[in-house]
């Protein structure tokens, strides 16, 4: 009778610590998904990087020099020099 109680007492232990293991707070299951959370991070921080990368680069030409502000300011916000003239080509198709 106390050799079966023993072992009962023995495999509920068991039992409640595989529990904790598999499905409790911080078991398997969790690690799974934080590290899933951790990798798609990891992924938009590098995306993020070469985007920093990118904007530093255009900030260091433009701190060099003038030739990358105009070229901006042509190409996006329609700059015309003095002296220039301007022609608008509307549509895709051009005739001869």
């Amino acid at each position: 009778m106390l050799y079966r109680l023993l072992v009962g007492s023995l495999v509920a232990i068991l039992l409640m610590l595989q529990y904790r293991i598999w499905l409790g707070d911080g078991s398997l299951r969790d690690r799974s998904a934080i590290e899933s959370q951790i990798q798609a991070l990891s992924e938009e921080t590098e995306a993020l990087a070469s985007h920093n990368y990118v904007l530093a680069s255009e900030v260091t030409a433009i701190r060099a020099g003038g030739q990358p502000l105009e070229a901006f300011a042509r190409s996006e916000l329609g700059m015309i020099l003095p002296g220039e003239t301007l022609i608008l080509i509307i549509g895709d198709h051009v005739e001869p």
